[in-house]
């Protein structure tokens, strides 16, 4: 029987096998380690693309059902003939109610600024911190079903007590026969530090306040710019789209275009975002150093408006 030599039994690698494998071993390790980190990147980028538009389509969808529900004054069919008494105290500009003067905005892009409203220093939230360059938009209405026992709450905000035929505002609690009490509701929205922020009228119900509900309500929102569809040939159809529209186009005005410039929450070192971005017809960028790290998107709607005819932006 053929017996193999102990001393070439126990012989372990050589020299050469061992530098090859660990060479193999590296070569794995390395190509394993790369798709890791491939991996890990596109993951965290996928992840702040979907932030990024789950927070513009929710931005989106609030400005959408604001400028449907502009100019909604419950069953009255006119505006004009609402009246009201109520002084309208510190409101940053728009006023507490004007037959028709529903929706204000001011257009602050470049060469095409056009201001409706001018912002009062006593609504510091806004002034203090509005971005440089955006858009401001401004509505009232009033909520979307009347108060349950036809009359206004003692101490409230200010509601619009109608018959279906006229309208007036009222604060008190006065109990009314054959009229119902709509809540009054105002709301400011404007850009400041990269986000969409809102600020609705206080518990008065005749003013804005620097502690009025409202805030910040989607990050990620860096430009927001607006366009009003004009119907200059009575088609029914916007023939047009102005961001500084006259008042004469806006009794003509049927539809709005919104725009927001999206952009990441977080940044990303190895990503340099060189591009241009239109809205309508306003073009930002290209952004340089630290700002360019960002990813960044343009979501658009265009929104019919409720009441065209009665479209009116105070001068």
């Amino acid at each position: 029987m053929f017996m193999v030599p102990l001393a070439r039994r126990q012989r372990g690698l050589t020299l050469t096998e061992l530098m090859v494998a660990i060479t193999i071993g590296l070569l794995v390790t390395g190509i394993a380690g790369a798709l890791f980190l491939q991996g890990s990147r596109a993951h965290a980028e996928d992840e702040r693309y979907a932030r990024m538009l789950e927070n513009g389509r929710f931005a989106l969808g609030l400005l959408e059902n604001e400028l449907r529900m502009s100019d909604y004054w419950g069953e009255m069919l006119s505006p004009t003939a609402i009246s009201t008494a109520l002084a309208a105290g510190e409101d940053c500009g728009i006023g507490l109610f004007t037959g028709g003067t529903a929706l204000h905005y001011n257009n602050n892009h470049g060469p095409t600024t056009s201001a409706t409203f001018t912002l009062t220093t006593a609504c510091p939230a806004v002034t203090a911190g509005i971005q440089a360059g955006t858009d401001v938009l401004a509505f009232k209405r009033v909520a979307g079903a009347p108060t349950t026992g036809d009359k206004a709450p003692a101490g409230g905000p200010a509601y619009l007590r109608t018959n279906g035929t006229v309208g007036n505002f009222i604060d008190d609690n006065a109990p009314g026969v054959g009229v119902s009490d709509w809540a009054y509701q105002a709301r400011l929205y404007y850009i400041s530090n990269n986000q969409l922020c809102r600020l609705d009228n206080d518990t008065n119900g005749t003013q804005f306040q620097a502690n009025a509900t409202g805030g910040c309500l989607a990050d990620g929102i860096q430009d927001l710019h607006i366009q009003f569809g004009i119907d200059s040939n009575g088609d029914g159809i916007g023939n047009r789209y102005l961001s500084n529209a006259t008042l004469a186009d806006l009794e003509n005005a049927i539809s709005a275009r919104v725009y927001l410039l999206l952009r990441s929450s977080d940044p990303d070192p190895a990503y340099n975002d060189e591009k241009t971005y239109t809205l309508g017809d306003v073009t930002v960028g290209p952004f340089t150093g630290a700002n360019s790290k960002y990813y960044r998107r343009v979501l658009s709607t265009t929104v019919s408006l409720r009441n065209p005819t009665a479209l009116i932006i105070l001068r």
